[in-house]
Parts: C-alpha cells; sequence; structure tokens
C-alpha cells in the first residue's frame, strides 16, 4: 500500500499536458511499480490511464519516500505524440509473476497549489 502526494502542478500548454511533482510513501513495503502509480494517478485524477506518463520515481536514501515527477497529457493522442520514447516504453503495462490485478490500495492526497 502507498500513498500519493502531490506537491506541485504546472500547466504547460505547449506540450498540452500538466507536469506534477510530489510525493510516493511507501511505508514498510517496496517502491510501487510505474504501472501502480500510474494507475492510481489516473483514478484519482479521472483521466485515461494512457494520458498519464510516470516520468521519475527516485527513492530517498534511508526514508519510505520517493519523490515523483508524472505528465497528464490532454488526450492518449497528446502523450503519444510529445512523450519521449524511452518515456512511452517505461509506462507500457506489464504484469508481474506476483502481481495481480487490483492488488494495491493507494490514497492520494493533494496540496493546495499557491497562484503565482
Amino acid at each position: 500500500m502507498f500513498d500519493l502526494l502531490i506537491k506541485e502542478k504546472v500547466r504547460q500548454p505547449l506540450l498540452s499536458r500538466e507536469m506534477l511533482r510530489g510525493e510516493v510513501a511507501h511505508a514498510k513495503a517496496a517502491t510501487p511499480s510505474v504501472a501502480e502509480v500510474r494507475k492510481k494517478l489516473a483514478e484519482a485524477l479521472k483521466v485515461e490511464e494512457g494520458a498519464v506518463i510516470v516520468q521519475s520515481i527516485v527513492d530517498h536514501f534511508g526514508s519510505q519516500k520517493a519523490g515523483l515527477v508524472a505528465y497528464v497529457y490532454d488526450s492518449n493522442e497528446d502523450a503519444l505524440k510529445y512523450a519521449s520514447k524511452v518515456a512511452l516504453a517505461r509506462n507500457q503495462p506489464t504484469r508481474g509473476k506476483n502481481e495481480k490485478a487490483g492488488e494495491s490500495q493507494a490514497a492520494v492526497v493533494e496540496q493546495p497549489t499557491k497562484k503565482k
């Protein structure tokens, strides 16, 4: 089980996307996979899973938190058009031998963003 905390949202209209920065808290568990984080972000933001690209999940040494950078595109077509080939390959749905559909549970908390 893991929790997502969205700390910052930045709209990038030229690329038809929104950049999200946040944290993944995974108490007493391994760092969640890109597929798990992508699925939970899509559910929380009520967008199609194909429009969400997880750019990076970086662990903080000695902590049970990881940094998160993800992009939410306006449509699946925009994601295919603007996301890098490496990011698209990393976000392909794969199912591990121990992973079952609907196995992980997560809560998403969104912090209020500061308007500039």
